[in-house]
């Protein structure tokens, strides 16, 4: 099968840098950055803070992609295993990734994360897009934008448990929709590897 995964917050754990970079940027060193949304790929519209937090730190999450987080950033855990695990089953998988308006240089930074942690062979399995992910196509799908998995055409999807997902209900959607075979959750890589033997085997979707 063919099997698109996410890069950010699937494959390399960005919000914990995020995270790092506001707590050491905001005065208020006890101050979290919340994600409430269901996607942080938009990090405009996807931090929320108490009232008194964002009017002394929300701006600066801003400047964030003026900077190359992938030089800090580790593996979700499992994942690299994961990717590796899903290749050696004969699986032709892709990593996919939206590159930040008005910053290409991104693509680049995403290119050393995966050459530095993956390896050279995978540079041409990487595919940038603009945030829209229904022009790659492929049998399965692994994300954690609840948003990007609904647009996507494909037949079989893997939504990524992140806190700005939980308020999905991925079965009533999955319940309405004939566009697609199966809809499942994943809490982490085991699952998703576990999801994606049962889709391999049965094509149904885990209950």
């Amino acid at each position: 099968m063919r099997i698109i995964v996410d890069f950010d917050a699937v494959i390399v754990d960005l919000v914990e840098v995020w995270q790092r970079w506001h707590e050491a940027h905001c005065p208020l060193r006890s101050a979290k950055l919340h994600f409430a949304y269901e996607s942080c790929c938009d990090i405009r519209q996807t931090p929320v803070y108490e009232v008194e937090k964002w009017a002394l730190c929300g701006n600066t999450i801003y400047g964030f992609f003026n900077r190359n987080p992938y030089t800090e950033a580790q593996p979700i855990a499992g994942a690299t295993l994961g990717i590796v695990q899903l290749t050696l089953q004969g699986h032709d998988v892709w990593i996919a990734s939206s590159i930040p308006s008005g910053h290409p240089e991104h693509y680049g930074h995403k290119l050393g994360w995966i050459e530095s942690y993956l390896g050279k062979s995978w540079l041409p399995r990487f595919v940038a897009v603009g945030g829209d992910k229904s022009g790659v196509l492929g049998d399965i799908l692994v994300d954690d934008a609840a948003h990007v998995i609904e647009a996507w055409p494909g037949p079989h999807k893997i939504l990524v448990d992140r806190p700005w997902n939980q308020r999905v209900d991925i079965w009533a959607a999955y319940r309405s929709s004939r566009s697609y075979r199966s809809y499942h959750r994943a809490r982490d890589w085991d699952e998703i590897l576990a999801s994606v033997e049962v889709i391999s085997e049965t094509g149904h979707p885990i209950l």
